[in-house]
């Protein structure tokens, strides 16, 4: 009777090592905190990023359509670049990409500007539409994660 008591006690100190292993896990894979916020001083449309994983959101203020996805983050000394270039679709001009992304932030002058084009409608709930829009941002220390140029906020 002991040793089942005692195999019953191992299962669960295995199981409860491995579910606390599973959450560190995904914790580490999803970690979707972004660390970076830039918006347009313009339209108040902006974009956030987590400089490590490349997890992104931009959302446009003046119909609220949101896109998110991850790209590929590059460090060159203060300058932080994220690119996500979408699949290729035939366009009127040969094959072009779905939808880029494409951002650069100096994180020491606090500067960044940014473009965000997307080629055709794309699935989503609601589908997002095609647009092209850029970002400047003069001072990335001071922005809000809310359409400030609007009356939508998110």
């Amino acid at each position: 009777m002991k040793k089942i008591g005692v195999m019953f006690a191992m299962i669960l100190l295995l199981a409860g090592v491995s579910v606390s292993a599973q959450d560190f896990a995904s914790d580490q894979v999803f970690d979707r905190e972004y660390d970076i916020n830039v918006q347009d001083e313009a339209t108040g449309n902006y974009l956030v990023f987590n400089s490590q994983s490349g997890y992104y959101k931009f959302v446009r203020c003046s119909d609220g359509a949101v896109m998110s996805g991850r790209g590929q983050v590059t460090r060159k000394g203060c300058t932080v670049d994220l690119v996500d270039i979408g699949p290729l679709i035939a366009g009127n001009r040969g094959d072009i990409p779905l939808y880029k992304v494409l951002v650069s932030a100096d994180e020491c002058t606090k500067q960044a500007k940014g473009a965000v084009e997307i080629n055709d409608w794309m699935k989503g709930k609601p589908p997002i539409p095609p647009m092209k829009e850029t970002l400047s941002d003069s001072d990335i220390s001071n922005n809000t994660t809310g359409c400030s140029n609007s009356s939508r906020d998110f």
